[in-house]
């Protein structure tokens, strides 16, 4: 349950594969389990990439436990088949997990067009600015947001954290440059962020991790 909740608003872009593991929802949204759990379920070991499978797992469909080839097995192998028949993985090109509840995915227009009154009601008792975002929501590096904070005179250093007012003046300089309050940032620097957290595969000084921001507030990391 928690895995297909953190999964749901993440959108998996497959590139070299070094990032993408067989049992994550990479096809469409979804994973193989739920694609073809009689099938491609489990022919696989825990923690094997897409790229390691590419010869193999497309080619060999493993049946189910009573060894049958049944209509329902073949049926999802093709299925498996038509979806992938166009991917291809490129090297040196990063595998991108995209953050999908956002204008792109028509989470703010819903919210506008059909939850009028209950906007009107928040207003009427904190009044606030209708929310500005991009059809394609706006990706910052963490390099990108510290020199915009630098152009801006705010002191700051390259590789430690942003404070509460350096975010919040953030916010204020991408809305004013790009037009919008909703944006992430990405590529921190790896010595401010958990122990757990992955290294950024061409550069181990800085993280694969990513915050997201509203008006300069952090909504979620």
């Amino acid at each position: 349950m928690v895995s297909a909740l953190f999964c749901q608003p993440i959108v998996l872009i497959v590139g070299s594969e070094e990032s993408t593991l067989l049992d994550q929802y990479w096809i469409d949204g979804k994973s193989i389990h739920a694609l073809a759990p009689h099938s491609l379920g489990r022919c696989w070991e825990d923690g094997e990439g897409v790229g390691q499978r590419r010869a193999s797992w497309t080619c060999v469909v493993c049946v189910t436990s009573l060894g049958a080839f049944t209509v329902r097995v073949l049926a999802e192998f093709f299925q498996i088949w038509h979806k992938l028949r166009h991917v291809q993985l490129v090297p040196g090109i990063p595998d991108v997990f995209r953050w999908r509840l956002t204008a792109d995915e028509k989470i703010f227009k819903h919210l506008n067009e059909n939850c009028k009154e209950e906007l009107e009601a928040i207003n009427k008792q904190y009044p606030f600015e209708p929310l500005k975002y991009l059809d394609q929501t706006l990706e910052l590096t963490y390099e990108e947001g510290i020199q915009m904070l630098k152009d801006a005179g705010t002191a700051t250093t390259p590789m430690d954290d942003l404070n509460t007012d350096a975010e919040k003046k953030l916010g204020q300089l991408v809305k004013e440059k790009y037009g919008t309050d909703f944006f992430i940032l990405y590529g921190y620097p790896l010595a401010v962020r958990p122990f757990y957290t992955m290294p950024c595969y061409d550069n181990p000084a800085y993280s694969n991790s990513f915050d997201v921001f509203i008006r300069g507030l952090l909504t979620t990391y």
